[in-house]
């Protein structure tokens, strides 16, 4: 699952959204499962990583590790 979510990420990153984890919210057993009746999700293991996108407020600053 790793490479599927690694290709979402990029591929929002290509339509010029930010991508920031919230992955902590489904660490705990009782957050897991509160969000996966909300999501209808039968078995909240299914739960694999959780996310939010959105388009950046003003232009991010470059990146450190790119090199031009």
């Amino acid at each position: 699952m790793g490479r599927v979510l690694m290709r979402q990420w990029l591929a929002l990153s290509r339509l010029g959204h930010t991508v920031h984890p919230l992955s902590q919210i489904i660490d705990a057993p009782a957050t897991r499962a509160a969000l996966a009746r909300m999501l209808a999700v039968d078995d909240p293991a299914r739960l694999l990583s959780v996310v939010r996108v959105g388009r950046p407020a003003e232009p991010p600053p470059p990146s450190a590790r790119r090199v031009r």
